[in-house]
């Protein structure tokens, strides 16, 4: 039982390892990382939100989400009316054009769970969720 317990471990490792470098080289073309491609994705799907909301969304504490914020607004991929934490955060055209990489990684991920039925049942809510 430990042996399958360790086995699924390494798997579920070497999953997630290959979902990060499947994000990392799909975005690279557009300088962006992988918080930086949660932020966009939320924003694409549910329109503005705060960086509060999109915390809770990315599951990400407020640091990482406040630099990834700082570098989408630097790079004209976002927007708000002012930098107050709790202003909503809107798409700008070039945040827009993200969508379709967005969606060709959405389907990437989506592939890797057709294919690998051992995934975890956390992980495969959350392929879930983004498909």
């Amino acid at each position: 039982m430990q042996q399958r317990f360790e086995t699924f471990t390494v798997l579920i490792a070497k999953i997630s390892r290959s979902i990060r470098r499947i994000k990392a080289e799909e975005m690279s073309e557009f300088h962006l990382k992988g918080p930086h491609v949660s932020c966009l994705y939320y924003l694409t799907q549910l329109g503005p939100l705060t960086a509060g909301q999109l915390c809770d969304r990315c599951e990400e504490d407020k640091a990482a989400v406040s630099r990834s914020l700082e570098y989408l607004e630097q790079n004209g991929y976002v927007t708000r009316p002012d930098k107050r934490y709790r202003s909503p955060l809107t798409l700008t055209e070039k945040g827009q054009l993200s969508r379709p990489l967005l969606h060709l990684l959405l389907c990437l991920l989506h592939c890797c769970h057709q294919n690998h039925c051992f995934l975890s049942h956390s992980l495969q809510a959350w392929l879930h969720q983004v498909s």
